[in-house]
């Protein structure tokens, strides 16, 4: 059997397989859901540990969005009120 790639590829990561790994996180799936939908299309899934460092490289990448999007927030208050204090409220999902 020959396998080949139908979308490109970061470092050795498959672009695939990470947006398949952010779909089922953003409706709240995880691997077994994932494999479990992928068997009844009869289609082939990554492995549980291949799985785990897609959700790893997307942590960093909502870590890192979130970090900025609090410091441009912050810094609007900042601008606008004058004042370093504000009242905060965060979805911790």
């Amino acid at each position: 059997m020959n396998g080949f790639t139908s979308t490109a590829k970061i470092g050795r990561k498959s672009t695939l397989n990470s947006l398949l790994v952010l779909g089922l996180r953003l409706i709240g799936k995880g691997f077994t859901a994932g494999k479990k939908l992928l068997c009844t299309v009869n289609l082939p899934f990554m492995s549980k540990s291949t799985f785990r460092r897609h959700e790893d490289q997307l942590l960093k990448a909502v870590r890192c969005a979130a970090d900025k999007n609090m410091k441009e927030a912050a810094a609007e208050v900042r601008t606008k009120t004058k004042t370093s204090s504000c009242g905060v409220s965060v979805d911790g999902t």
